[in-house]
């Protein structure tokens, strides 16, 4: 199956690629996975006065213009099922929930989550990684929660100076066992069907005969 890489743009776009002049302060990433490989990714930029002026200026004041570059930024491949854009004048932060694909099963059996290379883990929590490091020359957080359930989970090297969380979703517990109990109720309802049909035959062949005899 292949594998659908998440746009973990970071958000730069807009800063390092779109115009230098009002690059972010700080970008803070809380990603949310679900065991399906589905997540939704909440984007929070800080900027400083005039950096803010420039962003609300350029694009940061219409949310379709701030999608659009999301994509073009992200490339051809990148899938963004729900986009949400928040600006948040008090605070100067541009805010933003993506929910796409992030990680597809591989034959090993196992999901995989891209790490931006410029960030490495400084502690985990369960099943809550943190990640601290920079997007060009911007700092920034990422908060990865893996989805409830997710057993073996480890940073990979994917290669590429890339890294990778990968983890293993077990098998429903019971899902074997209720396809297991609906065979067997399936066929013992056959069975009782097949007699009730058996005995209703005879009971109708006797009938008859006791007509005949009469």
């Amino acid at each position: 199956m292949k594998k659908i890489t998440f746009l973990f743009i970071t958000i730069v776009f807009c800063s390092c690629k779109l115009n230098a002049q009002f690059a972010a302060n700080q970008i803070d990433i809380a990603v949310q996975i679900d065991t399906t490989g589905e997540a939704r990714a909440n984007y929070t930029l800080t900027f400083d006065a005039e950096a803010w002026r420039q962003w609300k200026n350029s694009i940061g004041s219409d949310a379709d213009r701030v999608r659009a570059n999301v994509r073009y930024i992200g490339g051809a491949h990148t899938q963004i099922d729900e986009f949400k854009y928040e600006r948040d004048d008090l605070n100067r932060a541009a805010k933003m929930m993506i929910h796409s694909k992030v990680a597809s099963l591989y034959r090993d059996g196992r999901y995989h989550f891209d790490i931006d290379e410029g960030y490495r883990l400084i502690d985990t929590n369960g099943p809550v990684w943190f990640f601290s490091g920079k997007t060009g020359i911007v700092p920034g957080t990422i908060k990865i929660t893996l989805p409830v359930g997710a057993i073996d989970a480890k940073l990979d090297d994917a290669g590429n100076n890339q890294k990778e969380i990968s983890y293993i979703i077990p098998p429903k517990p019971g899902s074997a066992m209720r396809f297991r109990n609906f065979a067997i109720g399936f066929i013992v309802l056959a069975i009782v069907l097949f007699a009730l049909e058996r005995a209703l035959y005879g009971f109708k062949i006797n009938s008859l005969a006791s007509s005949s005899v009469k």
